[in-house]
């Protein structure tokens, strides 16, 4: 789902604007698409953690490295604060995902190309999240689980994916009958 858009690198030793790709459910399909998700929540980002690499030292790679490698990956933790839940049981009032992209020294992965970081302090989200698997990057940096996709709430009626927004009643209708 994610990928690396090599095409933005600049040499080697400067790396500029490394983009990812993934996020891509339309609003109007997130009953079909949640069928997929472990989790299903809306809640609001509390408290974005410090952007980590993912080596085994926490150390950045050479770019040759992890240009060509996804074992290697920048991931920021989020913390957020659980208004619904959808589909999964009940999550508690607080959990912790881990997204692909953030900055450490001079490099930036972004998290989601296209649109501004939605991973951000009071944004309020719908998201579809997976468990991560026993030993997985995710699983090792302690994250309960990671983004399939997501959508933001906007003004408390629009929820805006990443190519467009529907009314946020649609998107809630189609998650209300979705199967827990």
């Amino acid at each position: 789902m994610q990928q690396r858009d090599k095409a933005s690198t600049t040499t080697a030793n400067e790396i500029v604007g490394v983009r990812t790709f993934g996020y891509y459910v339309q609003p109007d399909n997130w009953g079909i698409a949640s069928a997929d998700a472990d989790v299903v929540v809306r809640g609001t980002v509390r408290e974005v953690l410090p952007s980590i690499w993912t080596t085994p030292d926490g150390s950045a790679p050479s770019p040759e490295v992890w240009l060509n490698t996804s074992d290697y990956q920048i991931r920021t933790s989020i913390r957020l604060s659980i208004g619904k839940t959808f589909k999964g049981g009940d999550q508690g009032d607080t959990i912790t995902i881990s997204v692909y992209g953030g900055t450490v020294g001079d490099v930036t992965i972004e998290t989601v190309a296209g649109m501004e970081n939605p991973f951000q302090n009071g944004n309020e989200l719908i998201l579809l999240l997976d468990r991560p698997q026993r030993g997985s990057t995710v699983d090792r940096l302690g994250g309960q689980f990671y983004p399939k996709d997501f959508l933001v709430v906007e003004g408390g009626n629009t929820a805006r994916g990443k190519q467009r927004s529907v009314p946020l009643v649609n998107v809630l209708r189609q998650l209300e009958g979705i199967n827990p």
